[in-house]
């Protein structure tokens, strides 16, 4: 993998860049400086991109690796804890939100109350 992204790291979307970081810190087992000076970025840029895919629910990483989740709405999920993130992502699905758009319904979220957010779960586990 090493090889192909020095041919390629211009190449690299945003989209692909978690699984890639991870592949060669995990798989490869680079250090993060090392991935950091290949892909051209700082080494702080790969420790965000690892941070998040482990802040995700299994269900965001499985929606990002696919391209159903962007990496935009990705960052708006990890603001909630994990157990959260589900319903969340069940809403941005059904409701086909933006990053924008999420962004805004977990500021609400975030900004509710306990008896707001309890009062909030049976609508978001409702399908339509």
């Amino acid at each position: 993998m090493v090889r192909w992204l020095r041919w390629s790291s211009a190449s690299v979307t945003e989209n692909s860049c978690w699984w890639i970081v991870q592949a060669l810190i995990g798989e490869d087992g680079l250090s993060q400086v090392e991935v950091a000076e290949l892909l051209s970025h700082h080494k702080s840029w790969v420790c965000r991109r690892l941070a998040l895919l482990e802040r995700l629910c299994t269900a965001a990483r499985d929606d990002l690796s696919l391209g159903l989740l962007s990496p935009t709405q990705a960052r708006q999920l990890v603001r909630l804890p994990v157990g959260n993130q589900v319903d969340a992502l069940s809403v941005a699905r059904r409701e086909s939100l933006n990053g924008e758009e999420l962004q805004g319904v977990i500021d609400l979220l975030l900004a509710s109350g306990t008896s707001e957010k309890k009062a909030l779960r049976p609508h978001v586990c409702m399908t339509t």
